[in-house]
């Protein structure tokens, strides 16, 4: 069984070393973006329903259609003719025709606000696209940045696995001659598989960020992503960020505060339209009558209203005035909760940078000299297995712990300008 895990780890550490080469592809966080745009199925979709919003609002456009009714004398009994045609009286062949055309026309301007309804609803989708856009843009970057560190902390795993691995392998003879315990050679077999259980766990997150970047782009490859990332220092001023300044931005330039706004627009909009629904509509209609009435070929016009007694649309209207009082009141709310959210991603990158600024950042790039003195000293037994392990697990938990701030600190920066609703610090 054990030899069995032990084929299976292989083939899959195997197909990660694969994937970052024949099978990897080397990629910037503006060539993601770039791609994104034409690529996204979300976005894509929507496009589709930006058309739709449009097409009604074409529809709102139209006026009613007229009504035309034909009656027509199927059976004659007196001359037992069917479909009889003649007009003449007396003669027992008489016919008899109807023509009928009217048309509904819209008063109290119900076309107008109808149409205004459709024009609000097409600028509520615009921005429902542009929120959409803000959203899957900040988890296009903040995958990217997950993506790219993960790999980092990865490597720094297999830097080790591999220095131990050397050693194991040497002392493997030397408990066999007698010259190391077996209880450091196991103890030492331990750290190994516990820095591969560890490496394993890395690769859980490897492969969520890589999955969300191809769920993003759209891509059904079986490639995999290799962030090409030219790290530049981040540099956070407390006083150049003016957390006012932001705070204003914020109601200003997010595209769901917008949308909240356009939502209590279209009730406000509604209200007018259910009101002009409560005045009924005109109906003028033409009438010819060949034989039917009390003069032969009659023309005729008439004028159709419903009289307003009970039904005048007092429940819609009724309820379009509590839903913009409604619609007010979540504008106010929804601000509160956006200033919020920007005051906590502002805490959040002062309180990661004050952290990140104040790390010895000098260990990381020292880490592989770091790596070999220290295991040539325990090869050499100037170190016990204790100081060693003790010591690996030190120089492993700096760096991973300076990879997650790092990769932090650049999701905290995003998360900053997705609340703000536009880009602060680049």
């Amino acid at each position: 069984m054990r030899f069995f895990l032990v084929i299976l780890y292989c083939f899959y550490f195997c197909a990660i070393r694969s994937q970052s080469a024949s099978d990897s592809l080397a990629i910037t966080i503006d060539e993601l973006e770039k791609g994104f745009l034409s690529k996204n199925f979300s976005l894509l979709m929507y496009q589709y329903e930006i058309e739709a919003v449009k097409a009604l609002e074409i529809q709102a456009r139209v006026f009613d259609n007229p009504s035309i009714y034909i009656e027509q004398s199927i059976y004659n009994p007196q001359s037992k003719r069917y479909f009889p045609a003649k007009t003449v009286y007396g003669d027992g062949t008489l016919g008899q025709n109807q023509i009928n055309l009217s048309q509904v026309f819209s008063i109290a301007g119900k076309r107008n606000k109808r149409l205004k309804v459709a024009k609000i609803n097409t600028q509520l989708a615009q921005y429902q696209l542009y929120d959409l856009l803000r959203t899957l843009r900040y988890q296009l970057r903040t995958s990217f940045y997950n993506l790219y560190y993960n790999l980092k902390t990865y490597q720094v795993y297999s830097d080790q696995i591999s220095a131990i691995e050397k050693n194991i392998n040497a002392y493997k003879e030397q408990v066999d001659k007698g010259n190391i315990s077996l209880s450091e050679y196991l103890r030492l077999s331990a750290f190994l598989n516990l820095l591969k259980g560890e490496r394993r766990e890395s690769t859980f997150a490897i492969n969520e960020a890589n999955n969300n970047l191809h769920v993003l782009m759209g891509d059904t490859s079986l490639k995999f992503y290799k962030p090409l990332f030219f790290q530049k220092e981040i540099i956070i001023d407390e006083k150049v960020l003016d957390l006012k300044s932001m705070l204003d931005s914020s109601v200003t330039s997010r595209s769901d505060v917008k949308i909240q706004e356009y939502l209590t627009r279209q009730e406000r909009a509604n209200l007018e339209y259910q009101k002009a629904l409560g005045v009924p509509d005109l109906s003028v209609a033409g009438t010819y009558d060949r034989n039917g009435s009390y003069i032969q070929n009659y023309y005729g016009i008439g004028l159709g209203l419903q009289v307003p007694i009970f039904n005048r649309n007092q429940g819609n209207i009724r309820a379009a005035k509590a839903r913009i009082k409604e619609g007010e009141l979540n504008q106010q709310f929804y601000k509160v909760v956006v200033q919020q959210d920007v005051i906590s991603a502002y805490k959040i990158l002062i309180e990661t940078n004050n952290v990140y600024l104040s790390t010895d950042k000098t260990l990381q790039k020292k880490f592989n000299d770091l790596l070999k003195g220290l295991t040539d000293n325990y090869t050499k037994r100037n170190i016990s297995i204790v100081e060693f392990i003790d010591y690996y697990e030190s120089f492993k938990n700096n760096i991973i712990q300076l990879n997650k701030l790092e990769n932090e600190l650049y999701n905290a920066t995003e998360n900053l300008n997705y609340e703000v609703g536009k880009t602060i610090i680049k």
